[in-house]
């Protein structure tokens, strides 16, 4: 079963976003930190899927982008920014980082399942 990375430290947020990942047949794996997720994938490499936010405390959701692009260890897997953050200089930041995807909050179950439907076919 593919396993999806959530990295969201909003508790109502992330609780949304990972029974809806669950819901369509993918095993979810919830962080709250950029620091914690790269413990976890320092464990484990085997994710198809991202999801980020970008305010999250200590390191930033564009800090961890960043960091993650520079390892050639995880250049296969898409990351998808999940944030309340429109400004236009947030998205193209990302996207020199590399994002597959940007989505502003709140998400509905409907850009859930066509993100999944895009990224995890």
């Amino acid at each position: 079963m593919k396993k999806v990375l959530v990295i969201e430290d909003n508790k109502v947020q992330a609780s949304i976003l990972s029974l809806s990942i669950k819901s369509h047949g993918y095993d979810v794996v919830h962080v709250d930190s950029g620091e914690a997720a790269l413990h976890v994938l320092e464990k484990d490499h085997d994710f198809a899927l991202i999801t980020l936010d970008i305010n999250l405390v200590g390191m930033s959701g564009l800090q961890f982008l960043a960091y993650l692009r520079k390892e050639k260890a995880y250049d296969d897997i898409p990351v998808v920014i999940i944030t309340a953050l429109r400004h236009e200089k947030y998205l193209k930041e990302a996207r020199a980082y590399g994002v597959s995807d940007y989505y502003v909050k709140p998400i509905s179950f409907s850009d859930i399942k066509s993100m999944l439907k895009v990224y995890l076919p």
